[in-house]
């Protein structure tokens, strides 16, 4: 029985799903591409209206399974809706409401296809590398663009968008189609100003060389985000700019970050101060215990991360040098044990 795996992005009215069953086909019902197995021989994906969604899961299933055939549904208002998709990686496409017969029909004929293609003889093995005329850089490319989780988008000299993967779509709120159509670049920041200046910056640099700096970027929704931008000028074979490139890398988290090292600085300040001035208490070393151990796991989680910067990095290990040095101080503090029943005086002890 052949196992077809169905994605269903909005709940569908339509009983086609029962007929893939009644049809002698098991169905696997799955939320997510990672979560369908490699017994599969079909792959549906029903879109409803929600045609960016089913687009990005197109992306991701041509990257995981570039061998199984996709099938689509939609039941949205375009005629357009089944070549987005398609584009996007789609074998097929059927615009719902579709007779129950035309849809088991086309079914049948793309796992027919799957059953010629496990049944044609495997090509000879080759020994030694692939060669270079089997690789495919542009699909590399691709792949590679769509899955750094760092924005990356580029536009010409007059602003229009030419490039917007999929981590710029999640930063600014703003599908591909929209932003590549009906946007600029100035729409995205949250000075429009900033774009002359930014250009004129990349254009007077070295041909190659990457120009960073900060800038505040503005979501569809309005949300200011602080971001680190490195670009640079695409110039054609003449060296004249014709387009710029740049990666934006949202600073949110690292601000965060940022503020949560300075109030863990001047908790272990005022941690310092109170412990000199109040050297000589009995009960010294058990107060400075407790701050100290929440400063050192906190300093200790900031540093499992792996993807700080330098400064940062040199800043943690300035602030763990001195936690361990004043640990050192409370371990040379003379520490007074209370005895049970005892008054807390010095010199006192249980009867």
């Amino acid at each position: 029985m052949a196992r077809i795996a169905v994605i269903d992005l909005e709940p569908s009215s339509t009983d086609w799903f029962q007929l893939l069953a009644t049809a002698g086909l098991e169905v696997e019902l799955v939320a997510e591409p990672i979560e369908i197995s490699s017994l599969v021989a079909l792959i549906v994906v029903h879109a409803g209206a929600r045609i960016s969604a089913a687009e990005e899961t197109c992306w991701l299933l041509r990257d995981r399974f570039p061998t199984l055939p996709v099938l689509t549904t939609s039941s949205g208002a375009y005629a357009s809706e089944g070549a987005r998709l398609i584009a996007a990686g789609a074998r097929d496409h059927v615009r719902l409401p579709a007779h129950p017969q035309d849809l088991r029909f086309r079914i049948e004929a793309h796992l027919s296809y799957v059953r010629e293609l496990a049944l044609a003889p495997a090509p000879d093995e080759v020994a030694g590398p692939v060669p270079p005329a089997d690789i495919e850089p542009l699909e590399a490319l691709r792949v590679l663009f769509n899955a750094l989780p760092i924005a990356i988008l580029a536009s010409d000299r007059r602003g229009r968008l030419l490039l917007f993967n999929r981590a710029a779509e999640r930063l600014l709120g703003c599908s591909r189609q929209a932003a590549l159509g009906d946007h600029v670049l100035g729409d995205f920041l949250a000075e429009p100003a900033e774009v002359p200046r930014l250009e004129r910056d990349l254009a007077s640099a070295n041909p190659g060389e990457a120009t960073s700096r900060d800038l505040r970027v503005r979501t569809l929704l309005g949300e200011q985000v602080p971001v680190r931008f490195y670009g640079a000028a695409v110039r054609n074979a003449q060296g004249r700019v014709v387009a710029f490139a740049g990666l934006l890398h949202d600073m949110r988290e690292m601000n965060t970050m940022a503020r949560r090292l300075e109030d863990t600085t001047r908790q272990l300040i005022e941690t310092e101060v109170r412990a000199k001035e109040a050297i000589g208490g009995r009960n010294m070393a058990h107060e400075l215990n407790q701050p100290l151990t929440v400063a050192m796991g906190s300093v200790e989680l900031l540093t499992s991360r792996g993807d700080l910067a330098p400064d940062v990095q040199q800043r943690l290990d300035r602030v763990y040098d001195t936690l361990l040095r004043m640990a050192d101080l409370v371990r040379e503090l003379p520490y007074e044990r209370r005895v049970p029943g005892s008054s807390g005086l010095p010199g006192s002890s249980a009867p």
